[in-house]
């Protein structure tokens, strides 16, 4: 057969939704090598990568991502139940999440995960990718008013004339909002969103007409804030997304959990999922005024200890932030560590699963977070990786900010109802133990 005609033929198949390059591959003998793996799989044609489960909970387990969608379509059907010493295997195709983590690089290419959902305003429906930031309060999207053409035109711009339930915020109001990087101007308004398989009426929803150039690059058309209505910039007072959900009766509690890995992550409304965590959930009870805060009696780094310090659960941070002093003595605790002189440090890779735990105790309770988690990807020389573990001088003295290196540790509550936050150590997910590839 031509070659060509062959490309065509396959251009004319139609395959189901869930097939895709990367298969998730279970049963495995532990003991088998990537070579033996890429023996079996590798007769169905070329293959990008395989990941073999090492941990615990991962083991038996694997990755193998295909070039080609039609030879990973092959593969998964004539390798379902293949014996292999004795163990039958299980082949299924990688199933992405619709709220995932995405990677952008940054200043010293910093790794850079943001927890992102698609989301739909109006009707007719608009779709949008956006941020989850528990870090503040409100709810923009790039407006197709957008003035700064530069900055807007990579972006999926919401047309709030095409909607019919869009309408103005009345009397009028204005919007800006001044991130730590990043600020934008919008102005208010008020719309149907569809999260999910949720549909909540009359929220309060801003179009942004200008960005700053740092918004330029980012992958994302817009920020719907998680925190409490506190840490609205807008002068009008507005209830939070869960609250719109309880008073719309689409969930009982006002409450939400998040469990993130490093290949995705999930977002509970109205509740916890179990069967994402060990044991109980434990409490502390919210502190501040907006943020999602609470109190850390102490840290415990190997033989050295913090005193008392306010946390803040962010979703919209990669790192964990300590203030500059907490992480310099860190970090002074571990050989080879060393500092990049903006807050960031680099640990010796061959460290990682061989360092104490960053052990913090909160209202009673220790939470640890292990050096696989705090110690992050490869920097420019490859013996050496970026510290999950920065310090940072925030507008609050004596703060730590938990972001994504705290976050994949614990599954945790973010309970609006009882004004607390809850914590749960997660149980690790091996189909989100990968990165994101373009399916």
């Amino acid at each position: 057969m031509n070659p060509a005609n062959k490309l065509a033929g396959r251009n004319n198949v139609r395959l189901p939704p869930e097939v895709n390059r990367v298969l998730f591959v279970r049963n495995l003998p532990f003991k088998i090598t990537t070579e033996e793996i890429y023996e079996v799989f590798g007769k169905y044609g070329p293959i990008r990568q395989i990941r073999v489960g090492n941990a615990t909970d991962t083991r038996g387990t694997a990755f193998v991502v295909y070039e080609d969608i039609f030879d990973a379509k092959n593969a998964c059907e004539h390798l379902q139940g293949f014996n292999i010493l004795g163990r039958y295997l299980i082949v299924l195709y990688y199933q992405q999440n619709k709220i995932t983590k995405k990677m952008n690089l940054q200043k010293k290419e910093e790794e850079i995960k943001e927890m992102k959902a698609t989301v739909g305003i109006g009707e007719p429906v608009q779709w949008f990718n956006v941020v989850l930031d528990t870090g503040s309060s409100d709810f923009w999207v790039v407006s197709n008013d957008c003035h700064t053409t530069e900055y807007c035109r990579r972006h999926q711009k919401f047309q709030s004339k095409h909607s019919g339930t869009y309408r103005v915020q009345n009397p009028p109001q204005s919007l800006q909002i001044r991130y730590g990087t990043g600020s934008i101007d919008a102005r208010m308004g008020r719309d149907t969103l569809t999260i999910g398989n949720m549909t909540l009426k009359d929220q309060s929803i801003a179009d942004a007409i200008e960005l700053s150039s740092e918004f330029k690059d980012l992958p994302i058309d817009g920020i719907l804030g998680l925190g409490f209505s506190k840490l609205s910039k807008s002068n009008i007072y507005k209830p939070t997304l869960v609250e719109n959900m309880v008073s719309q009766n689409l969930i009982d509690r006002a409450v939400f959990g998040i469990y993130t890995q490093p290949a995705g992550a999930e977002i509970d409304f109205g509740g916890t999922d179990p069967t994402r965590y060990k044991d109980q959930i434990v409490y502390a009870p919210v502190i501040g005024n907006g943020y999602w805060s609470t109190k850390m009696t102490k840290s415990s780094f190997g033989n050295t200890t913090t005193g008392s310090r306010s946390i803040i659960l962010d979703t919209g941070t990669t790192l964990l932030i300590a203030t500059p002093e907490d992480a310099k003595q860190i970090h002074g605790t571990i050989k080879g560590a060393v500092s990049n002189k903006d807050g960031s440090y680099a640990i010796p890779c061959h460290l990682k699963g061989n360092l104490p735990d960053l052990e913090l105790t909160v209202n009673g309770h220790l939470l640890s977070v292990p050096s696989d988690d705090y110690i992050l990807l490869s920097m420019e020389d490859e013996s050496m990786c970026l510290s999950g573990i920065s310090g940072q001088n925030i507008n609050k003295p004596n703060h730590w900010i938990l972001g994504d290196v705290f976050l994949k540790a614990y599954y945790t509550v973010f309970d609006t109802q009882n004004k607390r936050l809850g914590f749960a150590k997660s149980i690790t997910d091996p189909m989100l133990s990968i990165e994101q590839y373009d399916l």
